[in-house]
């Protein structure tokens, strides 16, 4: 049986209408969450995932009420 990190049950319901979206949702999560007073370049690896963050970040297909609502639902 496998176990959902805490950022992987978060995220559950978020539809940004692809899955590869949920997936860089659900690492931003992990990232941003191990160190939340962090700035974003702070807490990704590298160079590479800053920009990747905000790329996701900017996307305008993904939508914090998505995001949010997943949060309700996981509650």
């Amino acid at each position: 049986m496998e176990t959902q990190s805490w950022a992987e049950q978060e995220c559950a319901y978020a539809d940004l209408g692809d899955q590869r979206r949920k997936k860089r949702l659900i690492q931003l999560a992990k990232q941003r969450g191990s160190q939340p007073n962090a700035s974003i370049s702070q807490s990704c690896e590298d160079s590479a995932s800053t920009k990747a963050a905000y790329r996701f970040y900017e996307n305008s297909a993904i939508s914090s009420q998505a995001i949010l609502s997943s949060h309700i639902k996981a509650w």
